[in-house]
């Protein structure tokens, strides 16, 4: 099977600015541009809204109710019929956040109260405290809620993984569920990733570890959940599903150096992108358009655009770049998924939105977006030193 047979047929997303495909396309053209982080926050959020079965909520967070309330959007988007593919042959692929140890909160209280001044603890003690906590605590602290809860809405019953790799997150689950269907396992994969990167503990580790240091300059960190599906195009068409765009190649890479650290030479990000596009047997002349990833972090952003330039100094037209971080702020385990499903909208509106220009000068990129160049490259770049690229074509109608 060619990496093309794999396309996009829906976006289920959640963000501070929008919720759903087509307001979020809306919000990328005319939204406006901030570096406020009580901008992106999500605490408001009422999940109940927008997932239709409740019992999925009651032991989750609020975080994961951010995640199932795009998986559920998602549905209706991507027009997901549940009685089309055999539930063994349906996965789901989510990136998501570690898990904030204040979800744990009762259990800790009562593990504390039942320690005695040698530091033994009275399991019976224990047992008494603990009963003031909820039921269902020790589960809302799990790493995978969005995708357990998440199966059981689809009824996915295929091979399914979950991934706490930072910014990377959804896009590795992108890679691995198209690496299943190319293998034969899946006929759907939904792939994606939320994020709860404003909620305090959240963002004071993020901020202790250098990996926010930078978001003040460029991006805010941000709440929010973006998923796709991917199928394969025979099918697709053969449902009726609409196309949103084509799955071509991707590859990822790491510098190696260590938590908030990276290569200023950019070697491992450079080699990313050259896989890529050998993978897509796609030339640089050929990318029309650019996502950047864009971290916030100077140093960073710097080195992407080096790098940009090496890859693409021998094109005769520079392709356009792009930087949705601007208004939809840092997503992290969720951040890339949107740029993925409305790359065919970008092509088709022919300019980049003034509101997703990059906000620092990358003179050797164009706003303008050629048709005659459909393929797009998307790119999430981590301060950790690590790197992915997926390459994605334009479905124009």
């Amino acid at each position: 099977m060619s990496s093309s047979d794999i396309v996009i047929t829906g976006i289920g997303a959640v963000t501070a600015g929008a919720v759903g495909r087509v307001a979020h396309w809306d919000l990328l053209q005319n939204g406006r541009v901030t570096t406020s982080e009580n901008d992106y926050s999500l605490k408001l959020f009422r999940p109940d809204s927008h997932v239709k079965d409740r019992r999925y909520l009651r032991s989750c967070s609020q975080a994961d109710g951010i995640g199932l309330a795009a998986l559920s959007g998602l549905m209706t988007d991507s027009n997901f019929d549940p009685k089309y593919y055999s539930p063994e042959r349906v996965g789901i692929y989510t990136g998501e956040s570690p898990r904030n140890p204040q979800d744990h909160s009762g259990h800790f209280e009562a593990l504390e109260a039942s320690r005695d001044e040698h530091g033994h603890i009275s399991e019976k003690v224990f047992g008494q405290a603990s009963r003031s906590a909820r039921p269902v605590t020790l589960l809302l602290g799990l790493s995978n809620n969005v995708l357990c809860y998440g199966s059981l809405m689809w009824d996915a019953r295929g091979p399914n993984s979950n991934y706490t790799s930072s910014v990377l997150s959804a896009h590795l689950a992108v890679i691995n569920a198209a690496k299943r269907m190319q293998r034969g396992a899946l006929d759907l994969a939904i792939a994606g990733g939320c994020s709860d990167s404003t909620e305090e503990f959240r963002k004071a580790t993020l901020i202790a570890t250098n990996i926010a240091a930078g978001y003040a300059k460029g991006t805010a960190v941000a709440d929010g959940a973006a998923f796709i599906t991917l199928e394969r195009r025979k099918a697709a068409l053969a449902r009726g599903s609409r196309i949103l765009a084509s799955y071509i190649s991707s590859a990822y890479s790491c510098d190696g150096l260590g938590p908030a650290r990276f290569d200023r030479d950019g070697n491992a990000l450079y080699d990313c992108i050259v896989r890529a596009l050998s993978a897509a047997a796609v030339n640089p002349a050929e990318i029309g358009l650019i996502f950047s990833g864009s971290s916030g972090l100077p140093d960073l952003d710097l080195m992407e655009t080096q790098v940009l330039g090496r890859v693409f100094a021998g094109a005769a037209t520079p392709p356009a770049l792009a930087d949705t971080s601007r208004v939809l702020g840092g997503l992290m385990e969720a951040g890339g998924m949107l740029d993925l499903g409305l790359v065919s909208e970008f092509f088709t509106c022919g300019v980049v939105p003034p509101a997703v220009r990059p906000h620092v000068n990358r003179g050797q990129f164009s706003n303008h977006i050629s048709p005659e160049r459909p393929f797009a490259l998307a790119l999430r770049c981590s301060t950790s030193g690590e790197y992915s690229c997926v390459i994605v074509k334009g479905e124009l109608n």
